[in-house]
Parts: C-alpha cells; sequence; structure tokens
C-alpha cells in the first residue's frame, strides 16, 4: 500500500475531517473517531473523549498496528475496532465512524439502507448492510465488524452509527457524506408516502456503467447477488403495530 501524506499532513487531515464531520451535524460532542495508516507498522487515531470538532494536530496518537499506544497518549475507546477493520482489509488506509443521525434513525426503525433508490450509491457503494447491535467500547464491536467489512466499504452499525473505510481520510469522509445525503432523501420520499426502488433492470445497467466510468471500488451489488436480489424489494415507512 502506498502512504501519499507525511504525519504532520495526516494530522491536520484528522482535524480537518473532524471539523467538517462536526459542523455537518455527523457527530455531536465527543463522539465519533478517525484513524488512518501512517506506514506499515503505525496508526495515527483521533485522542479519547476530544471535541472533534475542535481538535489541535499535536492531540492526535500514534498507536502500533494493534493500538497499543506509542506517545503516551491515550487513544479512542474505539481503536479496537478500527484495528480490527484495518486488519481485515490489507487495501484501505482510513476509517472513519460517526453518528449522522439519518442513519441512526433508519436502523432505530429497523428499516435496512438496502434497497436500490439513489443511482449514484448503487453506481459506487451498491447497498448497505446494517450490522447487529454490538455493545460499544467492548470486543463485541471489533468482532462484529470483521466479516461484513471484508464485502463492503460502508456499514451502518445498528444504535451506534456508521463506518466508511477508504484508501485516505478524504475519500472515507466523502462516502458518510454520501451516505447521510441519501438517508435523508430516503426519509423524505418515506414521509411523502413511499420511495419507489429501480427495478432489476435499472440497476443491472448501473452496475455495467462502473466499468464505463472506470469505477474499481468495493461494491455490494457487483459482488453479492444476495444484495442484488434484494435491492429492489418495495421501500415502505413501517406502519405502527
Amino acid at each position: 500500500m502506498n502512504f501519499p501524506y507525511g504525519e504532520s499532513e495526516l494530522r491536520q487531515q484528522l482535524c480537518d475531517i473532524g471539523r467538517m464531520m462536526y459542523e455537518r451535524g455527523f457527530i455531536g460532542a465527543a463522539d465519533g473517531n478517525l484513524a488512518v495508516r501512517l506506514d506499515e507498522e503505525r496508526l495515527l487515531v483521533t485522542p479519547s473523549g476530544c471535541l472533534k470538532g475542535f481538535m489541535t494536530p499535536e492531540e492526535m496518537v500514534v498507536t502500533d498496528r494493534v493500538g497499543q499506544p506509542l506517545d503516551g497518549k491515550r487513544p479512542s475507546t474505539e481503536i479496537l475496532m478500527h484495528v480490527a477493520i484495518l486488519q481485515e482489509r490489507a487495501d484501505i488506509g482510513a476509517v472513519l465512524h460517526a453518528h449522522p443521525p439519518h442513519c441512526v434513525a433508519f436502523s432505530l426503525a429497523g428499516i435496512p439502507l438496502t434497497r436500490c433508490v439513489i443511482p449514484e450509491i448503487v453506481v459506487t457503494i451498491g447497498t448497505v448492510p446494517t450490522v447487529p447491535y454490538a455493545t460499544p467500547g467492548t470486543v463485541e464491536l471489533p468482532e462484529s465488524v470483521r466479516v461484513p467489512i471484508r464485502g463492503s466499504d460502508v456499514l451502518v452499525l445498528e444504535r451506534h452509527g456508521i463506518v466508511t473505510v477508504a484508501d485516505e481520510l478524504w475519500n472515507a469522509f466523502k462516502l458518510l457524506d454520501m451516505v447521510e445525503h441519501s438517508a435523508r432523501i430516503v426519509h423524505l420520499a418515506l414521509q411523502l408516502g413511499g420511495a419507489r426502488v429501480l427495478d432489476a433492470g435499472q440497476v443491472e445497467k448501473l452496475i455495467n456503467s462502473r466499468y464505463d466510468l472506470g469505477i474499481s471500488s468495493r461494491n455490494t451489488i457487483a459482488e453479492d447477488l444476495l444484495a442484488r436480489l434484494a435491492c429492489s424489494q418495495p421501500l415502505q415507512k413501517p406502519r405502527p403495530t
């Protein structure tokens, strides 16, 4: 894997993206955490308990590749989740965890983001799997994401937000922004009576267009037949029981 950025630049990127996550409402107060590979042996991660919208470069924590701090500082309490994801995906360099309201709300309501509704999401990401609830801050959480992250660059964590991964921090942030924006659109459509899904033929055309567009990122629909079959099922607001 390539490491195009130096440590000082990555420290600033973590601060800039943390601030944007806060300003866009993807996190509140000390929520969320970010991690990036410094090299093959070290990670740079956000510190425990910090306000992500107001971080400074010198606050960032250097750890070894299993999450043990190398500079005496205390890394995020979710460091083991980041480590687990990076262990499973040698092709990625950055992990973001946030609590975007619409994505979290869909998980609370039991509505999966696995329907093919927004063409741009179908082409780039595919669908977004939801990982069943695991207790934050415990070993349950990192173990819960190991298998699903192998097949997707975006995961909704039931009741606990979203994880996005990419080759670098800005691309992981782009995925976060795209998915929450799409969730907001679907939420509005459900308030108007329902969101019409793309049919199987339309989905097939979109997936085939990836090759013409030169898109080679991981895509759940392109790689998983079950995800493709499920994505054209009707999407309706649950009725009260």
